[in-house]
C-alpha cells in the first residue's frame, strides 16, 4: 500500500469517526430534547413526538454514513471501515442513553394504543343530562350561549351557557354556569392524548392553589373564589370544564356549594365520555 494509499484510508477512517460522533451527538441532544418537553409540558413523552426525532435521527445518519460507504466503495477499498468509538465517546453515548431511559421512566409514554376518544356530545345537552336542573331549576335561568364546532382541524369542541333571569322568583342561586368540551385529535408529530394533557396541566400550573381530584375522569382539579367556583377534568384526549359564577355576597350559595355542584356535573359528563 502506498503512502498515498493509506493516507486516503485514514482519511475516509476519520470520516466515519467524525460520523460515529455525529450519531453520538444526535442521541445526546434528542436525550435532552426529551427531557425538555418533559420539563415544559409536564406530559409524558408522546410516541409520536418521539417518532418524528427517531426518523429526523435515521435521517441523519443516512445523510452521513451514505457519502462516507459510497466514497469508500468506488475508492475500490470493499466493505467500509470499522469505526471506533473512542472510550469517552462511548461514556457519552451510555450517559445520554441512560438519561432518555430515565425520562422515560420518570414521565411514562404515550402509548399508540392507549384508548381515546372519537366524538363528543355537544356541551348543552351534557350538562343537561349531567343534572344541571338539580343543582339550578330551570326557570330561574335562561340560554345565552350554545356554540358547537365538531369540525375544527384540531381541537373540536362544544361550549353551553346559561344565565340567571332577572325577573326570577324566587331569586337565581347563581349568576350564571358554563360548561366546555374539548376534544384533542393531534397532528402528525403529536397525539391528541399528549395534546390534552399538555393543555390540562398547562393551565393547572398557573393556579396558585388548586384542588385536586381524584375520582373523576384521569386527573382532575377544582379552583374557587367568592366570584366563581370551576373544576377542570380529562378523561383521555378530551378536556371538560364546568364554572358556575357566583354572586360574591351572602345572597348566594357558599363557594363550596358551587364546587360540589361543578364536581357533580364535570363528572358525569367526564363519565358519559365513550373511549376506545
Amino acid at each position: 500500500m502506498t503512502g498515498v494509499e493509506t493516507a486516503a484510508r485514514h482519511g475516509l477512517r476519520r470520516r466515519a469517526t467524525a460520523g460515529a460522533l455525529g450519531l453520538v451527538v444526535l442521541v445526546y441532544f434528542a436525550a435532552w430534547f426529551a427531557i425538555m418537553l418533559a420539563g415544559l409540558f409536564g406530559g409524558p413523552i408522546d410516541y409520536r413526538m418521539a417518532g418524528s426525532i427517531v426518523l429526523a435521527g435515521a435521517g441523519t445518519v443516512l445523510i452521513v454514513g451514505i457519502p462516507l460507504i459510497a466514497a469508500w466503495v468506488l475508492a475500490g477499498r470493499g466493505s467500509p471501515p470499522s469505526i471506533r468509538l473512542e472510550p469517552w465517546l462511548r461514556v457519552f453515548l451510555v450517559v445520554s442513553v441512560v438519561m432518555l431511559v430515565g425520562v422515560i421512566a420518570w414521565r411514562g409514554v404515550v402509548s399508540p394504543f392507549a384508548p381515546v376518544a372519537t366524538r363528543l356530545d355537544p356541551a348543552c345537552a351534557s350538562l343537561d343530562a349531567a343534572g344541571l336542573a338539580a343543582h339550578w331549576p330551570a326557570d330561574t335561568r335562561e340560554l345565552n350561549q350554545d356554540d358547537t364546532d365538531f369540525d375544527g382541524d384540531l381541537t373540536p369542541y362544544s361550549i353551553c351557557g346559561w344565565t340567571m333571569k332577572l325577573d326570577a322568583k324566587p331569586p337565581a342561586p347563581y349568576v350564571g354556569v358554563s360548561a366546555r368540551v374539548t376534544r384533542f385529535d393531534g397532528t402528525g408529530t403529536s397525539s391528541g392524548l399528549a395534546a390534552a394533557i399538555r393543555y390540562f396541566r398547562g393551565d393547572l400550573d398557573d393556579i396558585t392553589s388548586p384542588l385536586r381530584i381524584d375520582d373523576i375522569g384521569d386527573e382532575a382539579y377544582a379552583t374557587s373564589s367568592t366570584t366563581s367556583a370551576e373544576v377542570v377534568a380529562r378523561r383521555a384526549n378530551v378536556v371538560v370544564s364546568v364554572e358556575f359564577s357566583l354572586r360574591g355576597d351572602s345572597s348566594g350559595p357558599d363557594p363550596t356549594i358551587a364546587v360540589t355542584a361543578a364536581r357533580d356535573l364535570a363528572g358525569r359528563i367526564v363519565a358519559g365520555i365513550k373511549v376506545r
